[in-house]
């Protein structure tokens, strides 16, 4: 019985992570390709090679459910997340925001695929961790070789990282969603993006530093309806 419900549960996460009419979307890919600048044959290839990391799914899954959380935690976001990686192939994601470690997974996979690149990662342990956990427990070990995890906070650590990285190609801000927190990563993590680079962030519509920094670099500012925000430079 145990193994019968076990196969259920994985089955129902991958009809959930198809669930969405993503390559109907065409917000969605049209968003994509304005930050890729790839074609739409380009971005549902990199789409339909997310079906290779079963295994890393499955793995997430199953752990999130012996935690009594739900898979919708992944959503759109590692996704597209997932593909926007896949497409740029960067050499140097930063990532601000780590908690189970579900979108810092989707960037590694797809890392992973390009065989190439590393991300590296600050984050704080936040107290919504299962007990006895740190951030990031739940990244499959077979992906954790591309990665680096800085704890401390963002106005600490980011600035003297950017300075040891030099140039980056991708920044995600997914941590601390304050005002002043998310202008102060975006603005730092600006300066260090490569031409032909993005910057993202979550919860772009908790307040207004994303549209208020994008007015201040004269960027247009790409929303996609899950809360997550980009630019290209």
């Amino acid at each position: 019985m145990v193994k019968e419900r076990s196969l259920i549960n994985v089955r129902s996460f991958w009809y959930f992570l198809l669930s969405f009419p993503t390559l109907n979307d065409r917000f969605l890919l049209s968003n994509i390709r304005q930050l890729t600048g790839c074609s739409m044959k380009q971005i549902a290839e990199a789409f339909f090679s997310l079906e290779g990391k079963m295994r890393y799914l499955k793995h997430m899954q199953r752990a999130l459910h012996n935690y009594g959380l739900q898979p919708s935690m992944f959503g759109k976001k590692g996704i597209v997340l997932y593909v926007l990686v896949k497409l740029l192939k960067p050499s140097i994601v930063v990532e601000t925001g780590v908690e189970h470690g579900v979108s810092t997974s989707f960037i590694l996979m797809a890392l992973e695929d390009n065989n190439y690149g590393k991300l590296f990662s600050i984050d704080i342990p936040s107290n919504t961790l299962p007990k006895r956990k740190v951030s990031g427990w739940l990244i499959p070990e077979g992906l954790k070789q591309r990665w680096s995890l800085l704890i401390g906070r963002s106005k600490d650590i980011l600035k003297p990282l950017l300075s040891q990285l030099s140039t980056i190609d991708i920044f995600f801000h997914d941590s601390e969603h304050t005002y002043y927190n998310m202008l102060y990563e975006y603005l730092v993590a600006y300066q260090h993006l490569r031409e032909g680079g993005i910057l993202l962030s979550d919860d772009v519509s908790l307040n207004k530093a994303f549209f208020d920094f994008c007015a201040i670099v004269h960027r247009k500012p790409i929303r996609f309806s899950f809360g997550l925000g980009g630019i290209s430079v």
